[in-house]
């Protein structure tokens, strides 16, 4: 079977963390399938609505050592502001957690609590009007730095996790009302940047088996107890795809493309005539905004994903530097990159613009992240910095990025091959 696309595609404080076998992974939904026969709940909600639902109670901070804005925009917005709310609006679609927004920001603190521990969270603010508290992080998003680790590390490492771990991370929490986390399954990864690698490595610290697709040679670095296995988009002799090589999957990250629907998104044009898209949450087939890989049917691939190959959750990291890029060229698209950039790169335009959100934690995303730290696994200030060159809070683009999304192998009818 071939899936036509590169950029196809759960998603704190937690007394116990196990991580789960391939086969106890299955038991578990087993399970969980018969409390969905005889409950009104689906399969999406027993999964990962306990995952997905955040506690807003928050700690006191005795002292900040430092803060950093974080900004998500494009594809990677709209990925997790999807997640987020279809896991909150299954009954009422009309009272969005998060609300419609073209940005979503987090700003996230590196300080210490009462007992004199480093830690780093999301700061919290007040409901209502928004406003930061300075001094209190939300609980569900702490986590404990370990000694050696620089808060640099720490915090490039915290933001890069909200997407590429936390989102897409297999796990069942809550199972016949135990306060046990079960961690397991399968998450494919597609792209060979330092993200991807640290996405990779990342879950599979957690317990994750992982497929890493890439073009070119990815260096990851063994982490235990998963698995990390590179292919190519086309496997074997055979050149057979990548999903009907790995069959069934849980979750699917997207470093290098988008396929969510994007007529989900409003196209605006800001006063230098670049365009950028503000957020609607509908997941309805269309065109898409990024150069799109057409199916080998009218299918969206979110569907294919879904019916072919039990993969629920997708999230794309594209951020709206790399959708402009991709759709320019990469002789246009830097300009319209930096432009985009220069209008609504400063902190202080978007926040007071009424058109970003905050972001609030997931339920444990600081115990995984803790996890994630304390496994060893960083993705350095460095890499960040890589992205961040025109703005500290907005990510990028990069040339590898392109470069690898331009060169992915397509068929005669001009879609990837996968």
């Amino acid at each position: 079977m071939a899936l036509t696309c590169h950029r196809v595609l759960q998603a704190r404080t937690s007394p116990t963390r196990k991580f789960m076998t391939p086969s106890q992974y299955w038991v578990v939904v087993v399970g969980i399938w018969m409390v969905v026969l005889f409950s009104s709940v689906t399969m999406t909600e027993a999964l990962s609505a306990a995952s997905i639902k955040p506690s807003l109670s928050t700690v006191p901070l005795k002292s900040i050592e430092t803060t950093q804005l974080a900004i998500l925009d494009g594809p990677e917005w709209l990925s997790i502001q999807t997640l987020y709310n279809n896991n909150h609006n299954n009954k009422n679609k009309n009272n969005n957690i998060v609300p419609k927004a073209q940005f979503g920001h987090m700003t996230v603190v590196v300080g210490k609590d009462a007992q004199g521990q480093q830690i780093i969270g999301i700061k919290s603010v007040t409901m209502g009007d928004n406003k930061e508290q300075e001094d209190h992080v939300y609980q569900d998003s702490v986590a404990k730095i370990p000694s050696g680790i620089k808060k640099e590390d720490a915090i490039a490492t915290y933001i890069a996790s909200l997407s590429t771990i936390h989102a897409v991370l297999p796990k069942a929490e809550q199972v016949g009302g135990s306060q046990e986390v079960m961690i397991g399954g399968k998450v494919v990864i597609l792209g060979g940047n330092e993200l991807a690698c640290f996405a990779a490595e990342g879950l599979a610290s957690l317990g994750v088996q992982v497929c890493l697709v890439s073009t070119g040679n990815p260096k990851v670095k063994p982490t235990k107890p998963g698995k990390v296995e590179i292919v190519k988009p086309a496997v074997g002799g055979n050149g057979i795809g990548f999903a009907a090589h790995v069959g069934k999957f849980d979750s699917l990250l997207d470093t290098i493309s988008n396929e969510r629907p994007m007529n989900s998104v409003n196209r605006q044009t800001s006063d230098n005539n670049t365009d950028y898209y503000d957020i609607d949450n509908d997941d309805t087939d269309s065109d898409t905004s990024f150069p799109s890989f057409s199916l080998e049917s009218s299918k969206s691939v979110l569907s294919l994903l879904s019916s072919r190959h039990n993969c629920h959750v997708y999230v794309s990291t594209v951020t709206q530097c790399q959708l402009l890029v991709s759709k320019e060229g990469i002789l246009g698209g830097p300009r319209k990159a930096d432009d985009y950039l220069r209008q609504v790169g400063q902190p202080v335009s978007i926040l007071s613009s009424g058109n970003s959100a905050p972001i609030m934690p997931w339920s444990n995303f600081g115990s995984t992240v803790e996890s994630v730290l304390n496994a060893g696994v960083i993705f350095p200030s460095r890499a960040r910095e890589n992205w961040h060159q025109k703005s500290k809070s907005i990510r990028g683009w990069t040339l590898g990025d392109f470069w690898e999304q331009s060169t992915w192998p397509r068929d005669s009818s001009g879609s990837a091959q996968i």
